[in-house]
């Protein structure tokens, strides 16, 4: 698989403009963030710069050689052998038994978790030397496995004499065994639904910063790959550019419906929040193998962590020469910290713009949408066509209805 994304032999879906362009003449393109690379100066605006925002590397699913998983841990049974490939999701250090010692780790992959504990002797030191030879997000080999029920839930145990774990390398697993993705053909296509969305914006200084920021390679990259949630909605490779773009797409419909109102939306400011109103997932999540917050996602969060990027980047912006106006700047950042509505819902602010209204909203009905289409499509097999939903507002679970008939008496 290429490194870089491209559609073949397509023109890059949208270009900036020559600085011919009155729109474009006064402001120069900006460098890249973490290159080292200075911003461009202004004479150079005067050859075209070509940007897609499709133009960004995918996560790979694996060598064509790899062989996938045989065995997930969902479909797992008590007495069943276990010789497979898990991720590690946790570790706990080795601890004495009656016979020797052991240790505890967590497996995981795109089904669930499962705990499995490593029964070894009297020799300490060898058990350490392969406690410590894997780490927490590696991929581990599983020899000798065998499932059984302890304390009402299922674990897997392995034997030192007659079994044995070891570490891979990345050459000799598919990652999609372990972490669910968009296809790669659905994440190309949302990818060029947001190029459009970008290329539908005219006000100068919101193309300015949008132009900047997917010319970044690495921002690039994550806007395409990363997950929206960490257990809710969307959370798979792709959710979150999934997410930015539905988000858009109901903003506009929204937006549609008041164009005969008296007070006017700004519908640049709203499509370019939507697009950006998530990027702060960029460092409270990380994505791979194992997905996992961030201590700056713990401390700070992704609301306040996008809108600092925003202020960022506009600053590097003004300091190349950019004219990004301060009303501009400050109405989008309201938005990146107000896009959840409500204080108890982790908003620093509260919409105070009809804009961060329009976005806050949408933002929460997709959300709440694609949670229910994801949480039926995961307990169809919920016994008498009933599962058992989070429901945020409430912070309980409530009865949700899966499919099947209801019982109308």
């Amino acid at each position: 698989m290429s490194d870089l994304f491209k559609y073949g032999n397509e023109e890059p879906i949208f270009k900036r403009k020559p600085a011919s362009d009155p729109d474009d003449a006064a402001a120069p393109p900006a460098g890249t963030q973490k290159t080292g690379q200075p911003p461009q100066k202004a004479a150079e605006t005067a050859t075209a710069k070509t940007i897609s925002v499709a133009s960004c590397p995918a996560v790979a699913s694996g060598p064509a050689d790899a062989a996938g998983k045989k065995q997930f841990i969902k479909e797992l049974v008590s007495g069943d052998n276990v010789e497979d490939l898990f991720a590690v999701k946790t570790k706990n250090p080795p601890r004495d038994y009656a016979k020797g010692v052991f240790f505890e780790i967590t497996l995981a992959d795109k089904t669930g978790e499962i705990s499995l504990k490593y029964w070894g002797g009297a020799n300490k030191e060898r058990l350490v030397r392969l406690y410590e030879s894997f780490s927490e997000g590696d991929v581990i080999q599983v020899r000798g496995g065998k499932v059984s029920d302890y304390r009402e839930k299922l674990e897997v145990s392995v034997n030192e004499q007659s079994g044995g774990l070891r570490r891979c390398s990345p050459g000799e697993y598919v990652m999609s065994d372990f972490t669910n993705s968009l296809p790669q053909e659905r994440i190309d296509q949302l990818m060029r639904e947001a190029a459009e969305l970008v290329g539908t914006i005219r006000d100068s200084a919101l193309k300015l910063l949008l132009d900047d920021l997917f010319s970044d390679r690495k921002f690039a990259e994550n806007y395409r790959n990363y997950p929206s949630a960490f257990r809710m909605h969307h959370n798979y490779i792709g959710g979150n550019l999934e997410h930015s773009v539905s988000v858009a797409k109901l903003c506009i419909r929204i937006m549609d419906n008041y164009k005969s109102a008296s007070t006017t939306l700004d519908r640049d400011l709203v499509v370019a929040g939507a697009l950006l109103h998530d990027i702060g997932k960029f460092s409270e999540y990380t994505y791979g193998i194992i997905t996992e917050t961030t201590d700056e996602g713990r401390l700070i969060g992704h609301l306040v962590s996008g809108e600092h990027f925003i202020a960022d980047r506009i600053h590097r912006l003004r300091m190349a020469g950019g004219k990004i106006p301060e009303s501009l700047d400050m109405r989008l950042r309201h938005i990146m910290l107000s896009h959840h509505g409500r204080h108890e819902w982790g908003s620093p602010k509260t919409p105070k713009i009809p804009e961060a209204v329009v976005i806050a909203y949408a933002d929460n009905m997709d959300a709440k949408v694609k949670y229910a289409m994801q949480f039926v499509e995961e307990n169809r097999d919920a016994e008498g066509g009933w599962g058992q939903i989070f429901d945020s507002e409430q912070g309980k679970k409530k009865p949700f209805w899966v499919g099947g008939t209801i019982n109308d008496e």
